[in-house]
């Protein structure tokens, strides 16, 4: 059997470098364990001092004094960075046993090599989060503290720790937070939390009370996880102050009670205002009408009776107490339709609006001083309260009509269009037209802005247009110029 073959292929096939140098460090075996971590091969390597390989990166002083100690018989242990081909380094742990011949002499060393760069890096890595870890531990605002499972000693805290409790770390350390410290209000709460820590292994928001050092009570939120520290139990907590927070909590429900309090009473007075208002209503109904019938009817009598005797003047003043009686009869229509629009219930269904204004203009007079032409282009269907939009479509279309009867043709355009998630609709004339500086007012109740006798109307019509658009989620405005015409616009949400 041969030894040397032997020897040399064990350490050929060991999975560590292997690496034997002569008494001048020059190379003689470089195994393939060698090989794998540094990339030379055995032949690139040979007879070259280990000085220019794997170990160019050692301060030669080091080499000096790693060469003495062999020399003197003694081994060395190494580790460190180690330079490969590619000039990449790894992290190795060497150890290099001095070879002695049989006279007693230095002839060589046999390193054994180990790469021990994953476990470097995994210590940097851990001693990296343990440094990120110290730093949140100590910046966090929250209180951070760790106790000892098994009686609540305060094994470490933060500043927050001690800005929370008022205790310095170093009288809350070696100390239990439920004796010693006693910072705990409430035994039972306590019994719970630690009930929910030993079930579950962690706590979130628990709330209960503290007490600082100087007394004070504080009302806190903990989030709590049981963990193993160095094979010990403990406990590491995260603790916020939330009495501010408790206490403009309570704040907002007493502002609550109050508001539910004064909306109730101001619910109950603006019931009894809308009662007094319909009984208003009732009286302008009933009570008023009859003094207006009388107005007209003995105007008519006195017209019929004493024509002889009444000159054109008389009879022309009686005309005016007629039609102003007639005025005011239409007006307190209109405002009782006024009033009972905000009490109207929405019945909401699908309204075919081409047909709808078609109906709407079926019904008005043909009355005019010349020709009139109406285009009713197409409508997109809307869903709403389908006699509520009738009274909308006629409203605006006598509007356009009464304003336009002095163009010979009048020319009314009524159209409409899809937009994004509403539906537009307009009604064009050729008429009288407004000066856009008022056009504010033409949505007001009583508010005309042509006085002009030929133009009849009590100045409420657009005000219910309006009233009645914005029940139904949509908007109304005007565009126009004196003697140009005008547009009126409204829309309503898309279905």
């Amino acid at each position: 059997m041969n030894i040397d073959k032997l020897l040399r292929a064990a350490l050929e096939a060991s999975d560590e470098g292997i690496v034997v140098t002569n008494a001048e460090w020059r190379v003689v075996l470089w195994n393939r364990g060698a090989e794998r971590m540094f990339g030379w091969t055995a032949a690139e390597v040979l007879g070259r001092p280990a000085s220019e390989l794997h170990m160019r990166n050692v301060d030669p002083q080091e080499l000096a004094r790693y060469g003495a100690e062999l020399r003197s018989g003694k081994g060395v242990r190494l580790s460190g960075p180690r330079a490969r081909k590619d000039g990449s380094t790894l992290q190795v742990e060497s150890q290099v046993t001095p070879m002695i011949d049989d006279a007693g002499a230095y002839v060589g060393a046999l390193g054994t090599v180990r790469d021990i760069t994953p476990l470097v890096e995994s210590e940097r890595a851990l001693r990296q989060s343990e440094e990120k870890f110290t730093k949140a531990f100590h910046a966090n605002p929250d209180a951070i503290v760790i106790v000892r499972r098994e009686d609540g000693v305060v094994l470490e805290a933060n500043a927050g720790f001690e800005r929370l409790t008022g205790y310095s770390v170093e009288e809350a350390a070696g100390r239990s937070t439920v004796d010693a410290i006693g910072i705990w209000v409430d035994p039972q709460r306590r019994r719970e939390f630690v009930a929910v820590l030993k079930a579950q292994g962690r706590v979130s928001d628990f709330e209960h009370g503290i007490r600082k050092k100087d007394g004070e009570l504080r009302h806190c939120s903990v989030s709590s996880v049981a963990i193993d520290l160095g094979g010990e139990p403990c406990v590491i907590s995260i603790v916020r102050d939330v009495t501010e927070q408790r206490r403009a909590e309570e704040e907002i429900r007493n502002l609550n009670v109050t508001l539910e309090q004064r909306v109730r009473s101001r619910t109950a007075a603006l019931e009894e205002a809308v009662r007094e208002m319909e009984s208003f209503s009732y009286s302008i109904s009933h009570d008023l009408r009859a003094p207006l019938r009388a107005i007209a009817g003995y105007a008519k009598i006195v017209e019929e009776d004493y024509a002889a005797q009444i000159d054109a003047e008389g009879k022309r003043l009686l005309d005016r107490i007629a039609g102003g009686a007639i005025r005011m009869g239409e007006l307190i229509d209109d405002l009782l339709d006024f009033s009972r629009l905000g009490r109207a219930e929405l019945k909401k269904a699908p309204v075919d609006m081409h047909s709808l204004a078609r109906e709407a203009l079926g019904e008005m007079s043909e009355a005019g001083g010349g020709q009139r032409r109406i285009d009713i282009g197409d409508l997109p269907q809307a869903v709403a309260d389908r006699g509520l939009l009738r009274q909308v479509w006629t409203n605006l279309l006598s509007n356009a009509v009464k304003y336009s009867r002095q163009r010979d043709p009048a020319q009314i355009e009524v159209g409409g269009a899809v937009e994004g998630d509403a539906l537009h609709y307009w009604v064009r004339d050729n008429g009288a037209g407004f000066d856009m500086a008022y056009a504010g007012k033409l949505f007001q109740v009583f508010q005309r802005l042509h006085r002009d006798p030929t133009f009849e109307g009590t100045g409420v019509g657009l005000a219910i247009a309006a009233r009645i658009v914005q029940r139904h989620g949509g908007r109304v405005w005007a565009e126009g110029e004196p003697d140009k015409g005008a547009t009126f616009h409204f829309t309503l949400p898309s279905a």
